[in-house]
């Protein structure tokens, strides 16, 4: 538990407890798997739905299905059919089951422009007045260009809470192989 990684678990948790939409970005192999299975693994089944996706090939429709098939609901064929269902089914787990949707997409430095600008449609609900889940990005660096580009900024400008994890130093690999 380096304090880079206490830092992280602590603003995974702000995200949650805000239902707010975060950027987890790391090198390879620097963490960010890990942090995420330790979430899952920290997060109250009685108050949280766990929603993970780590395909990067999808499109908006594949999505959608996944999504609905985690959530245990049968999908519907046409794509705007999926992403109505898909927010009504979000809406249902916070307003009714009274639980948060933290939904992580991994390995989303690989997502295509088309399917970021489709995850931005995630965080508008009742004309932005509500967010009933907590959204997560988790990337390679790459990521952080990516929404950089002026074509991905109505995305960017929507993330709450942003995160670099960096590998460990030196001094702290020595402490882990010694005291492990």
């Amino acid at each position: 538990m380096t304090k880079k990684f206490k830092e992280l678990q602590a603003r995974l948790t702000f995200m949650i407890q805000q239902r707010s939409f975060g950027l987890i970005t790391g090198e390879v192999g620097a963490g960010k798997s890990t942090a995420i299975r330790s979430l899952k693994d920290r997060l109250e089944t009685n108050q949280h739905v766990f929603l993970y996706l780590s395909d990067s090939a999808l499109k908006p429709r594949d999505f959608y299905r996944e999504m609905l098939l985690q959530v245990g609901i049968e999908p519907k064929f046409l794509a705007s059919d999926l992403k109505r269902q898909f927010k009504t089914a979000l809406l249902d787990i916070y307003e009714n089951k009274k639980k948060t949707p933290v939904v992580v997409i991994d390995e989303a430095h690989l997502l295509s422009p088309s399917m970021l600008q489709e995850i931005r449609f995630l965080t508008n609900f009742q004309i932005d007045s509500l967010s009933p889940l907590a959204l997560i990005l988790v990337g390679q660096p790459e990521l952080r260009d990516k929404l950089r580009l002026r074509s991905l900024e109505a995305i960017s400008q929507r993330i709450n809470t942003r995160f670099h994890l960096e590998g460990l130093t030196y001094d702290e690999m020595s402490e882990y192989i010694t005291t492990n």
